[in-house]
């Protein structure tokens, strides 16, 4: 009956650190991250209004008559 010894070998994981995303793994500020999400173009920081997000506000008839109302 042939053996087989089996090995055990160790695995080393480098991480390389994006400079921009706060220094660590990840960031509490919001602030300082560098590719925040954008709607139609326009970044998601600080207090956008639906206007500068290039949105309109629906009104209940709008809403009415999307969901199929009559």
């Amino acid at each position: 009956m042939a053996r087989m010894a089996i090995k055990k070998q160790e695995k080393v994981i480098v991480m390389k650190m994006d400079p921009y995303s706060g220094g660590g793994i990840g960031t509490k500020d919001y602030e300082t991250l560098y590719n925040k999400p954008c709607i139609s173009g326009v970044e998601l920081a600080g207090d956008k209004n639906f206007e500068e997000l290039g949105m309109e506000r629906m009104t209940n008839t709008d809403i009415f008559n999307l969901i199929g109302g009559k």
